[in-house]
């Protein structure tokens, strides 16, 4: 979802469509969120057929909530549609915010956990960690799929997802604001 946020900006200003935009009169949050929306929607359905297809290939169904799960899934994708605009807004080309979003995906993928447990990692390094938002998306996936946990054992990795969100969505308004205005 980064990946196409973030050339979704910096494509309209490359052709040109962004000038178009901006002399409408909707305001710099309203023009971010309406980029968020759509992916965040089409997020959620690539969410659901992955969890499909891990049902039918692999037979691993959700344990805890289905609707938890989405809620999750939601909170993720929308501080990762928010770290694609703040991506945008400090590219100047396709390619570059095509690069950029490609080095912050493998930066999260390898520092989440997934391949190499955190506690193994040296210790500046866990700290690095604190500030991936995939770190914390593992582990809700993996306490709602496999032991059934509920949001009041997840608050601390809930409330990450939303910081890490809320901070890059109000990072990414301020951004464009300063470069468009």
């Amino acid at each position: 979802m980064m990946f196409l946020t973030s050339m979704g900006i910096v494509r309209e200003k490359e052709i040109g469509t962004l000038e178009q935009l901006m002399v409408t009169p909707i305001r710099y949050y309203q023009l971010v969120l309406g980029k968020i929306i759509p992916f965040s929607i089409l997020g959620i359905v690539v969410i659901n057929i992955a969890m499909g297809f891990i049902y039918l290939i692999f037979g691993i169904a959700v344990k805890g909530s289905l609707l938890l799960m989405i809620f999750e899934s939601l909170i993720f994708i929308i501080s990762t549609l928010g770290l694609g605009v703040f991506i945008s807004t400090i590219s100047d080309t396709q390619q570059q915010a095509l690069f950029l979003a490609w080095f912050t995906m493998i930066c999260f993928i390898l520092l989440s956990g997934f391949f190499i447990p955190i506690a193994n990692m040296p210790h500046v390094i866990q700290k690095i960690t604190l500030f991936n938002p995939l770190r914390y998306f593992i582990i809700i996936l993996r306490e709602i799929y496999l032991k059934e946990t509920t949001l009041k054992d997840l608050i601390p990795e809930t409330l990450s997802l939303v910081a890490f969100g809320g901070f890059l969505f109000l990072a990414a308004i301020i951004r464009f604001r300063k470069k468009l205005g």
